[in-house]
């Protein structure tokens, strides 16, 4: 008797596949991993890893796989599952909170020199 298809298949969103994606390609930099060694490490195939790297939408993704990639990328089991469901774009900074974040980080790396020529000993 064939094995059944799962019938619990992910059904991805089109921003969770852009998320999977730019998560996937970090992660494998990080981990030095090419394509080949991935899918080695996951028993998946390159193709399909491939498809996801370029952010490729889908209808359906078999949990198995997800699990078995998450887990040679060293993540939860979970992992790429949630990032491929979910429902929308993380909201970016504007240039306004991304200036004003520079500016608070500028402050205190003044203060943070000047606390260290504060402590220096004088010769």
């Amino acid at each position: 008797m064939p094995p059944r298809a799962p019938t619990n298949l992910v059904k991805p969103t089109r921003a969770g596949a852009r998320a999977a994606a730019g998560e996937l390609d970090s992660r494998m930099y990080e981990l030095d991993m090419n394509q080949t060694a991935l899918a080695k490490a996951s028993d998946v195939t390159i193709g399909s890893i491939r498809k996801l790297l370029v952010g490729q939408f889908a209808n359906s993704y078999r949990p198995d796989k997800l699990r078995a990639l998450s887990l040679a990328l060293r993540w939860q089991p979970d992992r790429l599952a949630n990032l491929l469901t979910k429902a929308t774009e993380q909201p970016g900074l504007g240039e306004e909170q991304l200036e004003r974040i520079e500016r608070k980080l500028d402050e205190l790396l003044e203060r943070f020199e000047a606390l260290g020529r504060a402590l220096s000993p004088k010769t």
